[in-house]
């Protein structure tokens, strides 16, 4: 599936024992709309693009998987979205728009009867940062770090995890808040480390690289917040010696 007009189904048969011969199966398909109520004026959207991710969990029930289909929808930001024509079954859809928190539901029911939902959009930001270690190309390439916010807890949305992605360097859709974003130094991740090993017993091995210092920077999201806070790259200083 490439576009939302494209249509979606999933089909799990047995083998047949005739593999020439021509076999009909009825395939059903429904309409699931979502309509969104924008947090900002119309004019602050052109030009500006959303991405939508469409996951399918089959005919749903107890037993949960949800299958990506295909790469994250991106178009122009819009207040209503059709998918035209997808499998009857359970669904899982995340929403990015700019300047807004994520909004994700799972466990839609798609029926014969088209489906809508009313999605009332909250203010939110992108938080864009990378993370460089001293020692060059010597230097840890995977430093270990926390968002976290006021209450200490792991950001999330819509009771749905909010987690860094490593491609674009930013955490998505992000809702109003204080947060904490905590580097830790090379020190503390290796005792983090040590930590986990012992509970699996299993020996760590940690390779020989420059000694860093941790950090700390504190991010306030408001109804104010431009829709991407880029700190840019944070260069960690070396261990005081």
């Amino acid at each position: 599936m490439k576009h939302i007009d494209d249509a979606f189904f999933n089909l799990e048969i047995d083998i047949p024992q005739d593999l020439g011969k021509i076999i009909d199966i009825p395939v059903k398909t429904s309409t699931l709309t979502l309509n969104l109520k924008l947090n900002r004026p119309a004019d602050y959207y052109q030009g500006k693009e959303m991405a939508v991710r469409l996951s399918f969990n089959g005919p749903g029930g107890d037993y949960v998987y949800y299958q990506a289909m295909g790469e994250e929808f991106k178009l122009p930001v819009t207040a209503s979205i059709s998918f035209s024509h997808l499998a009857l079954g359970e669904y899982y859809v995340t929403v990015f728009v700019p300047g807004s928190e994520m909004w994700s539901k799972q466990n839609i029911k798609l029926e014969e009867t088209a489906r809508e939902l009313q999605i009332d959009l909250q203010p939110g930001a992108d938080l864009k940062f990378q993370i460089l270690a001293p020692g060059g190309a010597q230097g840890d390439r995977n430093v270990a770090f926390n968002l976290l916010t006021q209450e200490g807890k792991s950001p999330g949305a819509n009771s749905w995890p909010i987690t860094y992605d490593y491609m674009t360097k930013t955490y998505r859709g992000l809702p109003r808040g204080e947060y904490t974003l905590s580097i830790l130094s090379s020190k503390a991740k290796k005792k983090q480390q040590a930590e986990g090993s012992r509970r699996e017993n299993r020996d760590e091995i940690f390779p020989a690289m420059p000694e860093y210092r941790g950090e700390e920077r504190k991010i306030v999201i408001d109804d104010q917040s431009p829709e991407l806070i880029d700190l840019g790259t944070i260069e960690l200083k070396p261990s005081l010696k």
